[in-house]
């Protein structure tokens, strides 16, 4: 059995684009030393993040966000047990991927490419539900 957690936060006002490449490549590598699947999506200035793993390491990477200064009110949306993963692989989007061009980043799509994968999923929980509608509002908040 598998564990999920998504939460919402604001990213702060500071934040560079180094410093999102930052929290990509760290992201990454904590999730693939811990078997962590899941889909971070940086939007104007708002994180969106969904993990799946095992439910000590997936506790223990958001106790790790918590206490990240690159970022302000985490708050959990949902969270719980699941039968298997709907993110087979780490997956991260951003606003615009020509904002990192240059810099080592692997495995971020674009917005577009991102709303393209949401339509596809398959088998959504009660979070995967909620990332995707969230996920809407943050790129199209107006419609």
């Amino acid at each position: 059995m598998s564990y999920e957690l998504i939460y919402h936060s604001i990213a702060h006002k500071n934040n560079t684009s180094q410093d999102i490449i930052d929290i990509f490549n760290t992201t990454r590598a904590f999730n693939a030393s811990k078997n962590i699947t899941g889909c971070l999506l940086v939007h104007r200035d708002e994180f969106l993040h969904i993990i799946e793993g095992k439910k000590e390491d997936v506790l223990k990477l958001y106790e790790k966000t918590v206490h990240d200064e690159r970022h302000t009110r985490p708050s959990v949306l949902e969270q719980g047990e699941i039968r298997e993963r709907v993110f087979p692989e780490w997956i991260m989007a951003y606003r615009h991927t020509s904002d990192l061009e240059g810099n080592e980043v692997k495995g971020v799509m674009g917005i577009k490419d991102f709303e393209d994968y949401l339509k596809s999923m398959k088998k959504p929980t009660l979070a995967k539900k909620i990332f995707v509608n969230i996920s809407k509002m943050m790129i199209h908040p107006f419609h």
